[in-house]
């Protein structure tokens, strides 16, 4: 691993997505960031976002090495930690409890340890961690505190679009004056805008489909492979050890669910949990009954973008896959640099520091007003979305079938406006919800589209 600066200096960056992080290292010999390997020499660029703390041994695992050491006894293994970031959820581990904000740093310390192992004279001097924009404000204020302890020199927090920006710029010498990024990731599908003015990158979200994201998605596959379950058991419901069998599937069936898919070819599901074991087919056909409603959701996306002669940057998890791929082709041109990772490559950029005062100037800051108004979305789980001056976007409010979008205050203790509808379908195709400063007052429109 070749560093930046003096031979005992690394300087990272750390995306922290729904459910891995993406490391990068500044490498000196290629002049230019590249990603950090955590998998063992398997070539994966995430590292799952879950920790194990076995108790005998007082000692965490994180990764790979924390789902291949899941069946141990007497250890406590953490799933879904950024949605307890979210929720500033409390977890009771040994008789001690942690927040999630210090389980995040144990990950994160253990990152560290693994770079800093590979040269005993080497320590991290410059660490960028990268939220996902929707959340970065509610995520990162609460961060601040727990991040000073962390053993490294400087430690700085950027959503997600500054890191495309600097990527784009140091990395691609990007020239274009505006673009269009597409980011579809297990908790986002959202596209933004990206619009030079007076030097600066303005960059505003303007759409966001949260009834297409990836997590939804892998939710409606668990659940199929729940139904094939208990068909064959003929039993009606799961016990919890069974839930959890079936989710630990989905750390290998779900990447094979879209490798079969892009074939058109039935795949094979595995019951190795159970005596006897057992094999199942899903169709492709069935399968493609899955991810159809999706398909429709993205072309739904593309189709109300409100500039169309923009480029198309296509980054994330899900624009990995062939299926989505395929979907976009069918609407537009684009440029694939999702499987370079430029997030976690511009965080690194960051780090830099010929770099920071150029990226402040070249990406204009969000307004603070901006985040205290967004949309409560009820669907599994209850989420607030900021929204912002001039965005479009409409997240629907399901519970019990209440067809209703709310506008709330940052607080959530007042309700600003409230639309109710027929159905979920007159959402999808004649609303546009959009936030405007007027005489120096936020008031919000709906705009009907006529059908």
């Amino acid at each position: 691993m070749e560093t930046t600066g003096r031979a005992d200096n690394y300087i990272l960056g750390i995306e922290i997505k729904a459910e891995e992080a993406v490391i990068s290292y500044y490498d000196k010999k290629l002049n230019k960031p590249v990603i950090y390997d955590l998998s063992g020499g398997y070539g994966q660029s995430g590292v799952p976002l879950v920790l194990q703390y076995i108790i005998e041994e007082d000692k965490w695992l994180i990764g790979e090495d924390a789902l291949s050491n899941k069946e141990q006894e007497d250890a406590v293994l953490i799933r879904g930690l950024y949605k307890g970031l979210l929720e500033e959820k409390k977890y009771l581990i040994n008789n001690r409890e942690y927040l999630s904000q210090e389980l995040l740093v144990i990950f994160i310390e253990k990152i560290l340890l693994s770079v800093n192992n590979t040269n005993p004279k080497a320590k991290v001097t410059s660490l960028t961690v990268v939220f996902p924009d929707k959340h970065f404000v509610e995520i990162s204020a609460n961060l601040k505190l727990y991040f000073e302890g962390i053993s490294c020199q400087e430690v700085v927090c950027i959503p997600m679009t500054n890191a495309i920006a600097a990527y784009l710029i140091y990395e691609e010498n990007y020239k274009e004056e505006a673009f269009k990024l597409f980011n579809y990731d297990y908790n986002e599908c959202s596209i933004y805008n990206f619009i030079k003015n007076e030097g600066k990158y303005k960059v505003s979200c303007e759409q966001v489909q949260i009834e297409a994201s990836l997590y939804k998605l892998k939710t409606e596959v668990e659940e199929t492979f729940c139904s094939i379950y208990l068909k064959n058991k003929e039993i009606k419901v799961l016990s919890e050890i069974e839930t959890e069998h079936i989710k630990a599937m989905m750390s290998y069936h779900f990447p094979c669910f879209f490798q079969k898919l892009s074939q058109q070819q039935n795949m094979k599901i595995y019951y190795n949990f159970v005596y006897p074991p057992f094999m199942e087919i899903l169709t492709y056909e069935d399968a493609y009954k899955i991810v159809e409603s999706y398909i429709l959701e993205i072309k739904s996306l593309l189709d109300k973008e409100k500039i169309k002669d923009l480029p198309l940057i296509l980054i994330g998890t899900g624009n990995k896959m062939k299926w989505v791929k395929d979907t976009v082709a069918q609407k537009r041109e684009y440029k694939d640099m999702s499987q370079l990772e430029p997030v976690s490559k511009g965080a690194c950029l960051i780090g830099i520091n010929e770099a920071k005062d150029i990226i402040e100037n070249l990406v204009e800051s969000k307004n603070e007003e901006a985040v205290k108004y967004g949309i409560i979305v009820i669907n599994s789980t209850e989420e607030f979305l900021p929204l912002m001056h001039g965005d479009n976007i409409f997240i629907v409010n399901l519970k019990k079938n209440n067809y209703k979008i709310e506008i709330v205050n940052e607080t959530r203790s007042e309700m600003i406006k409230s639309f109710s509808f027929n159905s979920f379908q007159e959402i999808l195709q004649r609303v546009n919800i959009t936030m405007k400063d007027k005489e120096g007052k936020l008031d919000f429109e709906i705009e009907l589209l006529k059908l």
